[in-house]
């Protein structure tokens, strides 16, 4: 009961009702049902996913990570669910995209302004051989994939999580840099009542 594991079987088993929840409503509908509402702390999201991964993905296929987390970010009331699916598939095609081996970044920075609004800004960058334009230009749209035992949903299962919480997605990519997402998030936290 007190071996250091069973914390990751803990993550482990609840990422498997989680994915299965998402393949039921996947086969019932078009899109993954609406995100629940919830506090979620972003950067512990990122490092509960990284300890995940730390062994069975980076170590195994040479990735090198970094975290530069904004430690001010603060819970936000947004669907954690949704949050979490979006930074593994990010994480999981950075990684595919350097099957030579290769650094993974991921940055999360609190209050960034546009247009007015206040958002919390992710990214998830690789210095992999980037993309070509012609899989830029569709980068979102469902696609019959080229990789075995791939379904070619991953981004536009991504797209239409951030669509459900009003959030933004970027992506610049080039051989020379790699290839990097941002994201902007709601900054919705919960109101505390001063009366």
């Amino acid at each position: 009961q007190d071996h250091p594991v069973n914390n990751e079987i803990a993550i482990i088993k609840e990422e498997i009702v989680r994915v299965g929840d998402i393949l039921v409503r996947m086969r019932d509908s078009d899109l993954p049902e609406p995100p629940e509402e919830g506090h979620v702390s972003l950067n512990r999201t990122i490092h509960e996913l990284f300890k995940l991964f730390e062994n069975s993905l980076f170590k195994s296929q040479q990735i090198k990570t970094t975290l530069e987390l904004d430690e001010a970010i603060p819970m936000l009331t947004t669907g954690g669910g949704a949050i979490k699916q979006v930074v593994m598939n990010l994480v999981k095609n950075a990684v595919e995209a350097m099957p030579e081996g290769g650094t993974l970044q991921v940055l999360t920075r609190d209050k960034i302004h546009k247009n007015g609004a206040l958002y919390v800004e992710l990214q998830v960058c690789d210095d992999g051989p980037g993309m070509p334009e012609q899989v830029l230009s569709k980068l979102f749209e469902p696609v019959a994939s080229t990789k075995p035992n791939h379904s070619g949903l991953g981004l536009t299962i991504v797209k239409n999580l951030l669509d459900r919480l009003s959030a933004e997605i970027f992506c610049s990519s080039s051989a020379s840099s790699g290839t990097r997402f941002q994201i902007l998030l709601p900054r919705i936290v919960e109101r505390i009542d001063t009366d």
